[in-house]
């Protein structure tokens, strides 16, 4: 649906993702617009760190549709992944050992908004 994007208006160049420690904590980074992907923005982290990490629309037969970061644009190998199709939510789950894991300390920032605050449904 349409909720899912845009970003709000000024915001729409970099991602700012933060509060993951342990297991794939390197998901912690800028991320500035690269490409396209599903017909939405896709963001590459900016550290200059390895592995190279993009957020991207993912879209794949045996899942609902939802923001992934990966290495791979489009690949269902992931690190990690929205709970629900919408950018704005705060409920992450990480890839650990063990299998998927909700994370509630990653936030996800645009410019100086913090998603998820600025979006609350009264």
């Amino acid at each position: 649906g349409t909720a899912a994007w845009p970003l709000p208006t000024g915001h729409s160049h970099m991602i700012c993702i933060s509060g993951r420690t342990g297991t794939n904590q390197e998901i912690n980074g800028e991320y500035s617009r690269y490409s396209l992907c599903h017909d939405r923005p896709v963001f590459r982290r900016q550290s200059g760190q390895l592995p190279q990490l993009f957020l991207f629309w993912l879209e794949y037969a045996d899942s609902d549709p939802r923001w992934a970061i990966g290495e791979q644009i489009g690949d269902p190998k992931r690190m990690a992944e929205s709970t629900t199709p919408d950018l704005w939510s705060t409920r992450w789950k990480v890839w650990a050992s063990h299998g998927w894991e909700e994370d509630p300390n990653i936030k996800v920032m645009v410019g100086c908004l913090i998603l998820g605050v600025s979006h609350v449904q009264s």
